[in-house]
């Protein structure tokens, strides 16, 4: 399987609002998971959700998003971090680690 992927393969960016109706989510359900930590199925910053200020506007990315909304289904949180390790390659600027800052 190549490793290599266009930029406009791996991301497509989604407001909040398009995310909360994607996911059919109310705004406490979409803080809770960004604010998952130490989890296999955690959305970090720079992979599946962008906030370049803190306390600025917050977007998402809408592929990461379904790779883990199939990922969680299937119980299957290798498929999940694989995915990350492969945006992380793929992507210049992406975030390189789990950790995470608070936002809000």
């Amino acid at each position: 399987m190549p490793t290599e992927h266009r930029f406009s393969e791996l991301i497509e960016v989604i407001s909040q609002e398009q995310l909360l109706s994607y996911l059919d989510w109310k705004l406490t359900k979409m803080w809770e998971q960004i604010r998952l930590k130490n989890d296999p199925f955690a959305w970090i910053n720079g992979v599946h959700y962008f906030q370049p200020v803190e306390g600025g506007k917050i977007t998402f990315n809408k592929r990461m998003v379904e790779v883990w909304l199939v990922a969680k289904c299937q119980r299957d949180s290798q498929r999940h971090l694989n995915a990350i390790a492969l945006f992380q390659a793929s992507v210049p600027g992406a975030a390189t680690t789990r950790s995470r800052k608070n936002i809000a």
